[in-house]
Protein backbone atom coordinates (compact mmCIF):
# COMPACT_ATOMS: atom_id res chain seq x y z
CA UNK A 1 0.00 0.00 0.00
CA UNK A 2 1.26 3.36 -0.89
CA UNK A 3 1.55 5.59 2.32
CA UNK A 4 1.56 9.57 1.76
CA UNK A 5 4.66 11.48 3.12
CA UNK A 6 4.66 12.48 6.40
CA UNK A 7 6.85 13.54 9.15
CA UNK A 8 5.11 10.84 11.67
CA UNK A 9 7.05 8.02 8.95
CA UNK A 10 9.29 8.06 11.33
CA UNK A 11 7.23 6.33 13.76
CA UNK A 12 6.36 3.59 10.75
CA UNK A 13 7.67 0.02 11.66
CA UNK A 14 8.13 -1.87 8.55
CA UNK A 15 7.88 -5.23 10.51
CA UNK A 16 4.62 -4.36 13.37
CA UNK A 17 3.40 -2.74 9.93
CA UNK A 18 2.27 -0.06 11.76
CA UNK A 19 3.08 3.23 14.09
CA UNK A 20 5.26 2.71 17.40
CA UNK A 21 5.10 5.44 19.64
CA UNK A 22 8.27 7.15 21.48
CA UNK A 23 7.35 4.24 24.49
CA UNK A 24 7.33 1.35 22.14
CA UNK A 25 3.75 1.19 22.03
CA UNK A 26 1.78 -0.07 18.54
CA UNK A 27 -0.66 2.20 17.47
CA UNK A 28 -1.57 0.40 14.06
CA UNK A 29 -1.56 2.33 10.81
CA UNK A 30 -4.03 5.09 10.63
CA UNK A 31 -1.79 7.97 10.52
CA UNK A 32 -4.86 10.68 12.09
CA UNK A 33 -5.27 7.96 15.48
CA UNK A 34 -1.34 8.29 15.92
CA UNK A 35 -1.60 11.91 15.66
CA UNK A 36 -4.61 12.54 17.69
CA UNK A 37 -3.86 9.94 20.24
CA UNK A 38 -0.12 9.43 20.24
CA UNK A 39 1.24 13.58 19.93
CA UNK A 40 -2.16 15.49 20.88
CA UNK A 41 -3.22 13.26 24.11
CA UNK A 42 -6.50 12.42 22.93
CA UNK A 43 -8.71 8.97 23.51
CA UNK A 44 -9.80 9.12 19.67
CA UNK A 45 -13.84 8.49 20.38
CA UNK A 46 -16.07 10.34 18.98
CA UNK A 47 -15.10 12.30 15.54
CA UNK A 48 -11.42 11.84 15.32
CA UNK A 49 -11.97 13.53 11.69
CA UNK A 50 -14.04 16.08 12.65
CA UNK A 51 -10.92 17.54 15.69
CA UNK A 52 -8.41 16.63 13.02
CA UNK A 53 -9.80 18.84 10.77
CA UNK A 54 -10.31 21.97 13.74
CA UNK A 55 -6.89 21.36 14.99
CA UNK A 56 -5.97 21.78 11.66
CA UNK A 57 -7.89 24.87 11.66
CA UNK A 58 -6.04 26.40 14.89
CA UNK A 59 -2.79 25.49 13.06
CA UNK A 60 -3.55 27.24 10.36
CA UNK A 61 -4.82 30.33 12.14
CA UNK A 62 -0.99 30.83 14.44
CA UNK A 63 0.68 29.97 10.86
CA UNK A 64 -0.99 32.48 8.51
CA UNK A 65 -0.75 35.76 11.63
CA UNK A 66 2.50 36.16 10.37
CA UNK A 67 2.04 36.14 6.80
CA UNK A 68 1.89 39.99 5.56
CA UNK A 69 0.38 39.53 2.32
CA UNK A 70 -2.61 37.14 3.73
CA UNK A 71 -2.38 37.23 7.70
CA UNK A 72 -5.37 34.82 9.25
CA UNK A 73 -7.33 35.88 12.22
CA UNK A 74 -6.05 33.60 14.87
CA UNK A 75 -9.71 33.61 16.90
CA UNK A 76 -11.31 32.87 13.94
CA UNK A 77 -11.37 28.94 15.06
CA UNK A 78 -13.06 30.56 18.60
CA UNK A 79 -15.94 31.44 20.47
CA UNK A 80 -14.63 33.07 23.18
CA UNK A 81 -11.09 34.59 24.20
CA UNK A 82 -11.42 31.83 27.05
CA UNK A 83 -12.00 29.27 24.66
CA UNK A 84 -8.62 30.11 22.24
CA UNK A 85 -6.16 30.58 25.58
CA UNK A 86 -7.53 27.47 26.82
CA UNK A 87 -6.69 26.04 23.42
CA UNK A 88 -3.27 27.63 22.96
CA UNK A 89 -2.38 26.66 26.53
CA UNK A 90 -3.16 23.19 25.54
CA UNK A 91 -1.01 23.33 22.11
CA UNK A 92 1.50 24.82 24.10
CA UNK A 93 1.86 22.02 26.53
CA UNK A 94 1.88 19.85 23.97
CA UNK A 95 5.35 21.05 22.56
CA UNK A 96 3.00 22.55 19.20
CA UNK A 97 3.58 26.30 19.99
CA UNK A 98 6.27 28.59 21.91
CA UNK A 99 4.44 30.91 24.22
CA UNK A 100 6.96 33.67 23.83
CA UNK A 101 6.20 36.59 25.84
CA UNK A 102 1.91 35.72 25.02
CA UNK A 103 -0.35 33.30 23.57
CA UNK A 104 -0.12 31.77 21.14
CA UNK A 105 2.79 32.44 20.37
CA UNK A 106 4.20 30.76 17.38
CA UNK A 107 4.64 26.95 15.93
CA UNK A 108 7.58 25.13 17.04
CA UNK A 109 9.09 22.40 14.21
CA UNK A 110 6.42 19.65 15.60
CA UNK A 111 3.41 22.16 15.36
CA UNK A 112 4.57 22.66 11.64
CA UNK A 113 4.93 18.87 11.44
CA UNK A 114 2.16 17.84 12.63
CA UNK A 115 -0.08 20.85 10.84
CA UNK A 116 1.70 19.71 7.77
CA UNK A 117 0.29 15.71 7.98
CA UNK A 118 -3.00 16.82 9.26
CA UNK A 119 -2.82 18.62 5.56
CA UNK A 120 -1.98 15.62 3.70
CA UNK A 121 -4.16 13.01 5.81
CA UNK A 122 -6.94 15.25 5.86
CA UNK A 123 -7.09 16.89 2.08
Amino acid sequence: MDRPKLYIQRYWDNEADGYICDEGCFWGDDPLDFILMVQLKQCGCGMPEEAGKYTLAILKSIAGRFDKQNPTDINEPFHSEGEAYFVWHTLDHLGLLEHGSGAPGWLTDKGKEVMGDLQVILK
